[in-house]
């Protein structure tokens, strides 16, 4: 019995230090980038491989989405070992497979890249097509920060899109992109969306669709010249394909001087049903800031600054992303920057009428 009892106290003892290091390594793994985070990823996943015991664990879910990134990374981008990367990430997803966090999203980038590597069977591409579509729909995310990752969320996008073609249902891969805003609304924040919707426009050929796109991604990008300046580009680049270059030019004067003729004010919005529409308010969980996107997305504007307002209300010391979205919502009715900055100004000054009594 005695020899028993030593036993299962080693044994106890074992698991506790087997613990013990495994917490260490998953507070050195970090940051991104340093040979001994590698390392100490690599030795995370070698000796303590994600087990069924893991699921539910959000720390375990968090940090093991990093390991895997940085390992599968490293093996397809520098050592070339495609299939090994593919085990590291497909073992992630076994064990994490509701994961939604910004590691997941990447993981799943660098799986599906290598997997288009050597194309899988049709039937074999469609399911997992499937798989990873309802993954982005439920809100999977991007490090999209970690630019020496070189990867990006439109990445994502086009590996579903490219198994949807693959499995001879390219139609089914357009309609995944179309109705990702329905499914989940951040999504309107995602500018490689945008960019792969104006690219799949142009790609069949409806010239028109692209540039209703580009004008919508321009009413509805945050309110930063960043990106403001980059949805100009895009506008200025689809509006040029049209083959109307004189558009382009008088709609530069008018976003300039903020008033006179808007030669888009008449593109259409985007072409929801009732029940699309219903399905996206549903999907914003009464979030304010889902809410915005929501509205803005049909041209309600009306609506969308209503509820950036309660935005503002409901962050109170915090209310500035409300603020940018009033602002936003000025953008986006306006299609120039002159009241939205007015706006700003008033906020930061208190200075003058407030632009938001005549929006």
């Amino acid at each position: 019995m005695r020899k028993v009892a030593i036993m299962v106290c080693l044994l106890v003892l074992s698991s506790v230090a087997r613990a013990d290091e495994r917490d260490e390594l998953m507070t050195i793994i970090w940051p991104w980038g340093t040979p001994e985070a590698l390392e100490a990823c690599r030795t995370l996943l070698q000796k303590y491989p994600p087990t069924s015991q893991m699921a539910g664990d959000e720390e375990s879910e968090f940090s093991y989405g990093f390991a895997c990134m940085t390992v599968a990374h490293d093996l397809g981008e520098n050592q070339h070992q495609y299939e090994e990367a593919m085990r590291i990430t497909s073992a992630y997803r076994a064990v994490f497979p509701h994961a939604t966090n910004i590691w997941a999203g990447t993981v799943d980038t660098l799986y599906l890249r290598y997997l288009l590597r050597n194309l899988p069977p049709a039937q074999q591409a469609l399911q997992t097509a499937q798989f990873y579509a309802q993954l982005v729909q439920a809100g999977c995310r991007h490090a999209d920060d970690g630019r020496e990752l070189k990867i990006r969320y439109r990445e994502l996008l086009e590996s579903i899109m490219a198994l949807y073609k693959h499995a001879g249902q390219p139609q089914e891969g357009i309609r995944f992109l179309q109705e990702l805003p329905i499914n989940r609304p951040a999504a309107i924040h995602e500018q490689g969306w945008w960019d792969l919707m104006i690219q799949t426009y142009q790609r069949l050929e409806q010239p028109e669709k692209a540039k209703q796109t580009a004008v919508w991604a321009f009413r509805m990008c945050p309110f930063t010249k960043d990106c403001v300046d980059t949805a100009l580009q895009r506008l200025a680049r689809a509006l040029l394909l049209t083959g109307d270059s004189s558009e382009a030019v008088v709609f530069l004067q008018y976003l300039n001087a903020g008033q006179g003729e808007n030669p888009l004010a008449q593109v259409p919005l985007a072409q929801l049903t009732n029940e699309q529409f219903d399905q996206m308010l549903l999907n914003t969980g009464g979030d304010f800031a889902l809410l915005v996107d929501a509205y803005l997305y049909v041209g309600d504007f009306d609506q969308a600054v209503q509820e950036a307002q309660g935005e503002v209300v409901s962050l109170g010391n915090n209310a500035a992303a409300g603020v940018a979205d009033i602002a936003r919502c000025f953008k986006a009715k306006d299609m120039h920057l002159l009241r939205a900055n007015q706006f700003l100004e008033w906020v930061k000054t208190g200075e003058g009428p407030n632009p938001l009594e005549d929006f």
